[in-house]
């Protein structure tokens, strides 16, 4: 990746860490509210019987209560954990080890296939329109991504959906559907 780009990616990871901190507590959880219900109005949400989610940052949208709700519906909710350079998939139902690497609680679960997941629901820091996403950085995601055979959906704040992500074609990869409180956006 050239400094540009690194650069480029730098600013909008500020830019929006700036944009979410103005937001209340109060104002997170009423957008993850309304992007929970839009996720849910989804064909291919209502199809899923396993939905991989993540475990909420105490900055990113909160997911707490679409694990809960979702799993209160019958659906199978999958969690990632970190190990080594990449992403474990496990059931959210065989229960939460201790916080991981990035003191983000983890399944401790047995390990399943990434083809088992029928819905992904990806974690980003800012999305576009085209559904190309900027993660934290360490690729973790960029190298889960190609391996699920599955439809995929960021799941973000309006103030993470931005005009343009900067993107490496070589190694970031996008999403099927953007949702913010606003609306969907079918991105391919």
């Amino acid at each position: 990746m050239n400094d540009n780009l690194r650069a480029d990616k730098r600013r909008l990871r500020l830019a929006v860490k700036q944009a979410k901190q103005a937001l209340s507590p109060a104002e997170m959880l009423g957008e993850a509210a309304s992007v929970r219900r839009l996720i849910e109005s989804l064909p291919v949400w209502q199809q899923a019987g396993t939905i991989l989610l993540y475990h909420s940052m105490s900055d990113e949208l909160p997911t707490i209560e679409m694990i809960a709700e979702w799993q209160r519906l019958g659906k199978r909710i999958v969690l990632p954990r970190v190990v080594d350079d990449g992403l474990e998939l496990a059931d959210a139902a065989s229960g939460m080890a201790q916080a991981g690497r990035y003191r983000i609680l983890e399944p401790c679960g047995p390990a399943l296939e990434p083809d088992t997941i029928d819905l992904a629901i990806i974690p980003a820091i800012a999305v576009d329109k085209a559904g190309n996403r900027l993660g934290r950085g360490g690729g973790y995601y960029d190298r889960l991504l190609p391996q699920l055979r599955c439809a995929t959906i960021a799941a973000v704040l309006s103030c993470q959906l931005v005009d343009k992500v900067p993107t490496d074609n070589r190694y970031d990869m996008g999403v099927d559907y953007v949702v913010t409180q606003s609306g969907l956006i079918q991105t391919k």
